[in-house]
């Protein structure tokens, strides 16, 4: 039973390490990322609805100064949002996410907004990530640049900007359609973490424990450098020679605090 474990465990994490490295799974037709390089790169295309009309706005004036209404940019005027975002420009399209925070007039004369929005997301393997815009968006051109500060999840200390092109725009409610064009750029050991906090959801801890596993075994060494940033235990040992006369090894992994178990069955193989 033991040994069955062993190989079950074996088979699920090589599965997994292959769907957390694979670019082209999980894929969306609104989002690509590239890891060939250094970084991991990720472009995401979206749209943004912003309504200020009907029975249910997504966004809201929460504040205002004292003159805002006589200003010509309603200077003063701070609005809480909670934008829809979508995969295309109508609100028909598929729900990818939402943004979420607030924007306010900060332009005397000129319509800039100044933007402080969590965009988060719901689909595919990006559900659970977000990224915060901090800056101003000069909301009357019809192409500005946004700065990205920061993110969660896969787009954890990310750093990017998103272009921002107006779609549609109602004078007459203020309701409008944006569509971006976001470019982020993180480290690939942002992934390797967020791999190995899928590896826990997905039932690593509680197989290893349901089954009573001194350790699990995986060919390569590919395995030790994604325990040890989600602080497991990882030990590689040579193991033989490929056909090409090229030395490979086996990964021992265990729990946290397992490195006793983990060296002795490094010394027994």
């Amino acid at each position: 039973m033991a040994r069955l474990g062993m190989v079950a465990m074996l088979i699920f994490l090589e599965t997994t390490m292959l769907w957390a490295q694979s670019p082209e799974e999980g894929s969306s037709s609104w989002a690509t990322r590239d890891d060939s390089g250094d970084e991991v790169v990720t472009n995401l295309k979206f749209y943004f609805h912003d309504t200020l009309s009907g029975k249910s706005p997504s966004a809201v004036r929460v504040a205002q100064a004292s003159d805002t209404d006589k200003s010509p940019t309603l200077f003063g005027a701070l609005m809480m949002v909670d934008d829809p975002l979508t995969e295309g420009p109508d609100m028909s399209s598929k729900h990818v996410g939402r943004a979420r925070g607030i924007y306010g007039s900060a332009g005397q004369t000129d319509l800039g907004l100044i933007m402080a929005l969590d965009y988060g997301f719901t689909d595919g393997i990006y559900s659970g990530s977000s990224f915060s815009v901090l800056g101003i968006n000069p909301a009357m051109q019809h192409v500005r640049e946004l700065p990205i500060i920061s993110g969660t999840g896969l787009f954890r200390m990310g750093r990017g900007y998103a272009i921002a092109q107006t779609y549609s725009f109602d004078p007459k409610t203020g309701d409008a359609v944006v569509g971006y064009n976001v470019t982020i750029v993180t480290y690939k050991e942002i992934e390797a973490l967020e791999t190995m906090e899928k590896l826990s959801q997905l039932g690593f801890e509680r197989l290893m424990k349901e089954t009573e596993l001194d350790a699990m075994m995986t060919p390569g060494s590919r395995a030790t450098p994604i325990l040890a940033i989600g602080g497991y235990t990882g030990i590689t040992v040579p193991a033989s020679y490929d056909t090409d006369e090229m030395p490979f090894g086996i990964c021992f992994g265990g729990l946290k605090w397992s490195e006793p178990k983990a060296d002795r069955n490094r010394l027994c193989f």
